[in-house]
């Protein structure tokens, strides 16, 4: 009678069967652990943490407020009506700026759209991204400006829409950084990622932080 060739599970070694238990309890808990934490309606819903100050809403206040003026009040001399629109719209901001504390030079202005996908999904996935609101909140001064289809009985939207062509923006979303002055220092195009963005804005910081120590050296030297 021939020997029987096969090997029955109780000659597997003891620990083999327990390791390959454990892996697959290992996976079956990670698998479970996904399932527990995706939640769609809160990924829905998910916003990102900057605060941002509300353009729209400043430029509809400091509307109300100048047309609550005395008429006789003197009004500032410009060159020309782009001129009055930047300075109007940088002193909006640094007023804003003024209350919140914020010392750093640089704003950084999101043209946003609700009626824009692009937008929403950056506002999910890069600006939810926890390095790149924290960096952006801690370096810059946050401002959106909203513009909407749905929204056409505005007063306020053919300032918005030469505020926009100022700065050449020509698609939803766009980052505008700009100085003190308002004059645009650098921008960002569409909806990119966590990466792209965080570059961007830690590489503008840098080139400003540049710029004014080159021009803190003039003032010295003269």
């Amino acid at each position: 009678m021939e020997r029987n060739k096969e090997v029955s599970a109780s000659a597997i070694p003891k620990y083999l069967i327990y390791l390959t238990m454990a892996f697959v309890l290992m996976r079956l808990s990670a698998f479970a652990f996904q399932i527990h934490q995706f939640d769609p309606l809160a990924e829905k819903n998910r916003t990102s943490p900057i605060a941002w100050m509300d353009f729209n809403r400043s430029l509809k206040r400091a509307q109300n407020v100048n047309s609550e003026e005395p008429k006789k009040a003197k009004k500032k001399e410009y060159g020309n009506a782009e001129e009055e629109l930047l300075a109007t719209a940088t002193e909006i901001i640094e007023k804003q700026r003024a209350g919140a504390n914020k010392k750093s030079s640089l704003t950084l202005l999101q043209f946003y759209s609700p009626d824009s996908d692009p937008c929403l999904v950056m506002e999910k996935e890069t600006l939810t991204n926890s390095q790149v609101a924290n960096y952006l909140q801690k370096n810059y001064f946050p401002v959106r400006v909203t513009y909407s289809r749905k929204d056409k009985s505005s007063t306020d939207t053919l300032m918005l829409t030469e505020y926009r062509r100022h700065y050449r923006v020509c698609a939803f979303p766009t980052l505008v950084v700009v100085d003190g002055e308002g004059e645009m220092v650098a921008n960002l195009v569409g909806n990119c990622s966590s990466l792209t963005t965080y570059r961007f804005l830690t590489r503008t910081v840098a080139q400003a932080e540049t710029r004014d120590s080159a021009e803190n050296r003039k003032v010295v030297l003269n």
